[in-house]
Formats: C-alpha cells, sequence, structure tokens
C-alpha cells in the first residue's frame, strides 16, 4: 500500500520530473547505469563492471523501503519519459532538520544542466516539505563535476572533511557543501 502513496510524490521542474523509481523502471536504471560505469566507478561505491538487472531491482527495492522509514528519499531524474540518471537525500537528521543530497546524471545527458536542475528541485521541496534546516552535499576529493555542480546549486563550501567517504573500503576525503534555505529558489 504504501508503494502507491509512495510514486504520488512527484516534482515537477521546467525540464524535468522527479519521482520514485518504479521496479518498471529497473531497465531504464540498468541502461542508464551501464552507459554511465567509466564516470560512475570512480566515485560512487555501487557502480561496479557487472552491474546487472539484478542490482537495479534490489536499489529500486532499498529505496523504498528507506522511504518507507522516512530515512532516504531517492528520485529518478525524467526529461519526458527519458530516464537520466537520480536525485536524493539521505542520512535524514530529524533532530537537527537536515539531510544530505547526492546526484548522478547518464553520460549522454551530462553538460545540459540537469544535476542543478534536479538537485534545485529536490532541495526546494525538502526544504518546503520536510521544514529541513540544512542540506550537505558531501563530494569526494576529485569529483570536479559534482563540486560544479554543488556551487551552481547554490551552495557553500564549508571544508575539507578527512576520511568523510568510504569507496571500496578505503576512506576518502570530501569537500563539504552547505545550503540552508535562503539558499535555494523557492520550488
Amino acid at each position: 500500500m504504501w508503494c502507491n502513496l509512495l510514486l504520488c510524490v512527484v516534482i515537477q521542474t521546467e525540464r524535468l520530473t522527479l519521482r520514485p523509481l518504479a521496479m518498471t523502471d529497473a531497465t531504464a536504471l540498468l541502461e542508464a547505469a551501464v552507459e554511465s560505469l567509466p564516470e560512475l566507478i570512480p566515485w560512487m561505491g555501487w557502480a561496479h563492471p557487472q552491474y546487472d538487472i539484478d542490482d537495479a531491482e534490489a536499489w529500486i527495492t532499498y529505496a523504498h523501503e528507506m522511504w518507507a522509514l522516512n530515512r532516504e528519499f531517492c528520485f529518478g531524474v525524467f526529461e519526458g519519459g527519458r530516464y537520466l540518471g537520480n536525485c536524493g537525500l539521505d542520512r535524514a537528521d530529524w533532530t537537527l532538520r537536515a539531510a544530505n543530497l547526492g546526484y548522478w546524471i547518464r553520460s549522454s545527458a551530462v553538460g545540459a544542466g540537469f544535476a542543478t536542475e534536479a538537485a534545485n528541485g529536490l532541495a526546494a521541496w525538502a526544504f518546503r516539505v520536510h521544514r529541513l534546516h540544512r542540506i550537505e552535499v558531501v563530494v569526494m576529493v576529485g569529483n570536479e563535476r559534482s563540486e560544479r555542480t554543488a556551487l551552481r546549486l547554490g551552495a557553500t563550501r564549508e571544508g575539507l572533511a578527512r576520511n568523510k567517504l568510504t569507496l571500496h573500503g578505503e576512506p576518502k576525503d570530501a569537500t563539504v557543501f552547505g545550503l540552508v534555505p535562503a539558499d535555494i529558489a523557492a520550488g
């Protein structure tokens, strides 16, 4: 029953529709991930050379479970009917009214501003609907494209967090960017 309610949550931006992924999106997720593996593997722990339909379906199941627990909110990013990638909030801390924001866009759609547009729409929604006080964008050092997206979003570079992330079992430094409601245009 909760999945039906979950699928009613839609964020519309100028060009994009953000909505929770349905199991029927698994093939589109797989195709986008496989297309983008060379760009994803250096930064995303879930991306691996043998990524397959089971991985895509497992991710969608996990995303639904986390949404039901009010801990993570993963949205598929669509332009028209084309799946472009994901944008989501995780590590929700309801005491602090804070969460982390992440995003990835398939390689063939990079450079058109989709990540920034999706992240802006999601951040505006989170500030409005969940009354968050703060959103962090945590970017592994060296991921310059993601850093540029965070800055275009209006996030403030707040500092270096040593060993903040783990990739393939290894600690990695990350740059922390912060967003507060005043940084985002009302959505």
